[in-house]
């Protein structure tokens, strides 16, 4: 008997557009689900995306971003970063499965959701001056802005997060919100990988690695977002944070990403915010 495939995403792992390198090998390559690696007709097979469809979980947790005097930046994942979906981001990401691209961004999609609904935290002190950040209303423009990958950690000269915002916003304008990609983050110095580092370790390493590049005017009357595809302790987020309200004064409306690792996400029953 086929797998039935829950209704919320069901027909969401469509065929993606491809592009660049890493799609052309994804052509080649016979058709299989982008998360199992099993054959299948799909970019993401029914079983895999009922799967992902049982982890979504919304969440929002604030992190310290900006330094003293900045208000805690509310930052919502999609889902733990565990299980399927841990498996589509990697296949996504190492293995230039780009047939996960359009689910990724769907999910994405519900975390910039999930954090333009929190509420804003208020800072401890007076703030340094800023533009006011947009709130939520009918109408208003959604400006996506993507966390530039390490200029050694480029695959195939890709841009994975870039990628999968690109989807996000594609998702956000089918559910009848305008959204754009604004890529005006880049690297200003490399950073060492992450991975096994603490969490004071892990914000020493990304401090001052990223600048903002001009932001166009239009940006002012939209609400900015701030995206990546995995959030583990805030500290890239909070830099790259840090990055736009120094190079370009821009007053975020929240920061989401795919997933979360167990490190953010909040112990207990989770928060869920269904869209």
């Amino acid at each position: 008997m086929p797998t039935r495939v829950p209704g919320r995403l069901a027909g969401l792992a469509g065929l993606a557009s491809r592009t660049g390198l890493a799609g052309l090998v994804d052509l080649a390559l016979p058709r299989c689900c982008a998360c199992c690696g099993r054959p299948a007709q799909r970019p993401v097979c029914p079983d895999c995306t009922e799967l992902i469809e049982l982890q979504v979980s919304p969440v929002t947790q604030p992190v310290a971003a900006g330094g003293t005097g900045w208000s805690p930046l509310p930052v919502a994942a999609a889902a733990p970063y565990e299980d399927a979906v841990r498996d589509l981001i990697l296949q996504f990401k190492e293995r230039g499965r780009t047939g996960a691209r359009r689910l990724l961004g769907v999910l994405l999609a519900e975390a910039v959701t999930a954090a333009l609904l929190a509420e804003p935290a208020e800072p401890a002190e007076p703030a340094r001056p800023a533009r006011p950040a947009v709130r939520m209303g009918a109408g208003t423009r959604v400006w996506l802005v993507p966390v530039p990958p390490s200029p050694g950690r480029r695959s195939g000269g890709r841009d994975p997060v870039r990628e999968v915002a690109l989807g996000a916003s594609a998702a956000l304008r089918r559910s009848g919100r305008p959204a754009r990609v604004l890529p005006v983050l880049r690297c200003a110095r490399p950073v060492a990988d992450q991975a096994g580092l603490s969490e004071q370790a892990r914000a020493a390493n990304v401090e001052r690695a990223f600048a903002c590049r001009p932001v166009g005017a239009a940006a002012w009357s939209g609400q900015v977002v701030l995206v990546d595809d995995v959030v583990t302790t805030g500290a890239t987020l909070a830099e790259a944070a840090r990055a736009l309200r120094d190079g370009g004064g821009v007053a975020l409306s929240g920061a989401a990403v795919v997933a979360a690792t167990r490190r953010l996400r909040p112990r207990g029953p989770a928060v869920t915010l269904w869209l």
